[in-house]
């Protein structure tokens, strides 16, 4: 399926094929339909990931990549028992009470953000409010989280910049080699840093996890641990400083619903939840059928690739009527944005409290904000985000 720079535009000419259609230029099957997706993630035995025991199967000498390598050993990319155990582990210390207390500090960095924004966009220039705000805060915060120093905060989003080229299936051989690097660098980093924790702790999750594991031998590896830090560094940055990007394309392109927010701050968590629906991060998850299935009335063959379109699925009109318009009251909650089922992301708790504070105090800052220039897209199959969102805040 050809998609066009616009992944909903695509969406909307795929729908008319149907919720389940089957590519045979690529011999993968798309799944568009809302309760279709749903079906599929909520059903991990008829619908597992494609986990590195699979890629053994089909793409020998795959490990070869460093980039890949990683990939494969993260938890959205692990089936039960594995999996169980390890989301365990990892979800005990990221709790609600730990994003509570990241409260003040989103704040701080908002506010910091917001500040450099306002600094760049005084006398109507046009100010980055990518550059400025989605990602320097969503690196800050996961940083804090997981406890890099704030002088590697730059240094850790290089580095996840590369490593998520590799969530694209039309990735080049000169990314892969980016990636490639990235991850071994970053490996690198992450022991060290592992290895610091040991003789001084402090407040963050490698530090709590090192903590839990001193008592208890069945917890964390070491190379779990690094896995696991890459996870929520690439979940927790890449993935919130999109939605940033996004929501901010959506209300400005509705200046009228901007107006609500500007005018009533209470609306903001029902801005989130349409933001989140309306122009979801991921635009693909993968999964491949462990035995013959039906699926929406289609009939699909063991060991088939299945690609879940959550943002597709979002804009589902039968899940949600009038689905491809941007409706702040509507309530529909956020459908699919974090996933479904045992692969529920572990970081949503964090990335609705950023994005909360972003464009709360955001639209409180700049009510009469708008765009610069024409937004440009990512190119990018696999994430929804802009590559440049310039805006005059006064």
């Amino acid at each position: 399926m050809t998609q066009t720079n616009d992944p909903f535009l695509s969406f909307r000419k795929m729908r008319l094929a149907g919720q389940v259609i089957h590519d045979p230029a690529i011999g993968k099957w798309f799944v568009i339909g809302a309760d279709e997706s749903r079906q599929v993630l909520h059903n991990a035995d008829d619908f597992p990931v494609i986990d590195a025991e699979r890629m053994d199967e089909t793409q020998p000498g795959w490990r070869r990549s460093r980039g890949e390598a990683h990939k494969y050993s993260l938890l959205p990319f692990i089936n039960p028992p594995s999996h169980t155990r390890l989301r365990r582990l990892i979800a005990r210390d990221l709790t609600v009470r730990k994003v509570e207390l990241l409260r003040p500090l989103i704040e701080r960095e908002t506010d910091r953000a917001l500040d450099e924004l306002a600094a760049q966009g005084r006398d109507g220039t046009p100010a980055d409010y990518l550059g400025l705000v989605a990602y320097p805060v969503t690196v800050a915060v996961i940083g804090a989280l997981v406890g890099v120093p704030p002088e590697d905060w730059r240094t850790f989003r290089a580095w996840s910049d590369c490593l998520v080229m590799l969530t694209d299936p039309r990735i080049t051989e000169e990314e892969k080699a980016r990636a490639d690097k990235a991850a071994e660098d970053f490996e690198t980093y992450v022991e060290e840093l592992v290895a610091e924790r040991r003789v001084t702790p402090r407040d963050d999750l490698i530090s709590d996890y090192l903590a839990v594991r001193d008592h208890d031998p069945e917890q964390l590896t070491d190379a779990e641990l690094c896995n696991s830090v890459l996870l929520l560094v690439l979940a927790g940055y890449v993935t919130t400083a999109d939605s940033l990007g996004n929501a901010m394309h959506a209300l400005l392109s509705h200046p009228d619903q901007f107006q609500q927010l500007v005018e009533d701050p209470s609306l903001v968590g029902d801005v989130v939840d349409e933001v989140l629906r309306w122009a979801s991060p991921v635009q693909i998850v993968q999964r491949t059928a462990a035995k013959d299935v039906s699926l929406g009335g289609v009939d699909l063959p063991a060991e088939s690739t299945v690609l879940v379109m959550p943002g597709a699925a979002n804009r589902d009109s039968n899940g949600c009527p009038h689905a491809d318009d941007f409706d702040i009251s509507r309530k529909a909650g956020y459908g699919l944005a974090f996933g479904a089922g045992i692969h529920f992301c572990l970081g949503m708790a964090l990335a609705k409290v950023e994005l909360t504070t972003v464009l709360g105090r955001f639209a409180a800052r700049f009510p009469e904000a708008r765009f610069a220039s024409r937004p440009v897209r990512r190119e990018s199959a696999g994430l929804a985000g802009y590559a440049t969102l310039d805006v005059i805040i006064s």
